[in-house]
């Protein structure tokens, strides 16, 4: 009867402290996927030789990959943000803009764009994407516009990045 005991006091300890892991490794999942479907474009505009843009919704969180062609092109590939996690900026500057880091993107005077370019090339617009989870915790990824790349961004440049915005 005592181990039962000490088994539901240690459980009542460790439950709460789990829930707000389990949010964030829920949101880094999302991060991920996202992180995944830029790499896609940028793969699906190098192997078909055509330029493909990433949409954003904001208002829905949906993110659509289309190819860029003379007829209407249909979506490739689409991705559902959960509600747990929403855009909250997405800033690009075309790759004629000479942007090579998109951190730059981080001030208010970046342009809003909500759609990235990816070349056949390999290249991209320089972009970068900001979301916020339901616990307000921020969330980032940025695109390298000489290699089209696209990765989340560490702790301490998002640290950098969410200092750099206030």
């Amino acid at each position: 009867m005592i181990v039962l005991t000490l088994l539901v006091l240690v459980a009542g300890l460790v439950l709460p402290s789990y829930a707000p892991r389990r949010a964030a490794a829920e949101c880094e999942g999302e991060v991920d996927r996202l992180v995944a479907l830029l790499t896609l474009a940028r793969e699906r505009a190098i192997a078909t030789g055509m330029r493909h843009e990433v949409h954003f919704d904001p208002t829905t969180g949906q993110v659509e990959v289309v190819p860029l062609t003379v007829e209407e092109a249909p979506v490739v590939e689409r991705l559902q943000l959960s509600e747990r996690l929403r855009l909250a900026r997405v800033a690009a500057a075309p790759i004629e803009a000479g942007v090579l880091d998109p951190l730059l993107l981080a001030t208010g005077d970046a342009p809003l764009a909500w759609q990235i370019t990816f070349y056949p090339e390999g290249i991209a617009d320089a972009a970068l994407v900001l979301m916020q989870s339901d616990e307000e915790a921020p969330y980032a990824l940025a695109v390298d516009p000489l290699t089209g790349e696209a990765h989340a961004l560490a702790a301490e440049e998002l640290a950098t990045l969410v200092g750099a915005r206030r």
